[in-house]
């Protein structure tokens, strides 16, 4: 697609026009909605439990399987799960998106 700007019947400036379909994307969520007990971090989807999540962490989603999201803890409540990733049920992560360079 090109961009042309005219000034009367005169084009003044004309531009190709390129999608934009390199963006990268960062998924920052927050746990929501866990009612008793903790979100379970585990070592594969549906597989044994490692660690647990409290309503208030934040992580990054690294990547996604069906209702599966395995994630990065960056920071909540949990102080001492920081760092560790392995897979959550998404149901209970509210996100975000933001692109990075």
């Amino acid at each position: 697609m090109r961009l042309n700007i005219l000034k009367g019947d005169r084009r003044i400036f004309s531009s190709e026009l390129v999608p934009i379909v390199d963006l990268k994307w960062i998924t920052w969520c927050d746990v929501k909605g866990i009612q008793t007990g903790q979100l379970a971090v585990r070592f594969s989807p549906g597989g044994k439990s490692k660690a647990g999540l409290n309503n208030g962490n934040t992580v990054r989603v690294i990547r996604e399987q069906g209702n599966w999201a395995y994630v990065e803890v960056e920071q909540g409540p949990n102080a001492r799960v920081k760092g560790l990733q392995g897979w959550v049920n998404s149901s209970y992560l509210r996100c975000t998106q933001e692109p990075i360079d």
